[in-house]
């Protein structure tokens, strides 16, 4: 994953496996360390290439009171994916994608 303009946030994927074939969501999870809220980042992620995509969701969790936003667009050829966000400090967010794997993600 990458952001734009944001030093504060960083990103990682915390599962590893899928059931081939089986509906399945790809989470990847951003976190802001703060101390300052962001605003209107934009992100990309590179979905796995065995990764059929079909729609778009998000978890907030913030240990002091704040809300999070998050919206995406389609995937390029390339199974790339972007969109932005808004998240407070001192909170995370799930990006979460729904879709199938063909084969066992490596």
């Amino acid at each position: 994953s990458s952001f734009t303009n944001q030093a504060a946030l960083n990103a990682n994927v915390p599962q590893n496996y899928y059931t081939p074939g089986e509906e399945t969501i790809y989470r990847v999870r951003v976190q802001n360390a703060g101390p300052s809220n962001v605003t209107d980042a934009t992100w990309t992620d590179d979905l796995p290439s065995n990764f059929n995509y079909s729609s778009f969701d998000f978890e907030c969790d913030c240990l002091n009171a704040g809300s999070c936003t998050a919206s995406a667009g389609a995937t390029n050829a390339s199974n790339t994916i972007a969109g932005s966000l808004d998240l407070p400090a001192d909170c995370s967010i799930d990006l979460l994608f729904t879709g199938i794997f063909d084969t066992a993600p490596n």
